[in-house]
């Protein structure tokens, strides 16, 4: 099971953070270094993300797609289910 970025996935992760893209904000907040946090007791709400990430709520929402569709290029799965409430966590796979 894949448990870490690849030094190239870490490399253009860190890039796309210096350019401020807000997705790679979202990617970090399921990291530890270069390791990823997997599993659905470690899923962060919607609100967390944009609060932890320092995005508005609509940025955040746009930000959270960029990093599905990255993640998905890369063989990982950000995933997310919706709450009775309506908002959404998400959390890191890999599969």
């Amino acid at each position: 099971m894949i448990e870490f970025l690849s030094p190239r996935e870490d490399d253009d992760l860190r890039l796309a953070g210096t350019k401020g893209a807000a997705w790679a904000r979202v990617i970090r907040l399921f990291l530890d270094g270069p390791r990823l946090l997997l599993g659905w007791d470690l899923a962060r709400s919607d609100d967390e993300i944009a609060r932890l990430a320092g995005l508005d709520d609509a940025t955040a929402r746009r930000a959270i797609d960029e990093a599905v569709r990255w993640s998905v290029e890369h063989r990982l799965h950000l995933l997310g289910w919706q709450e009775p409430d309506g908002g959404w966590r998400y959390f890191m796979a890999v599969g």
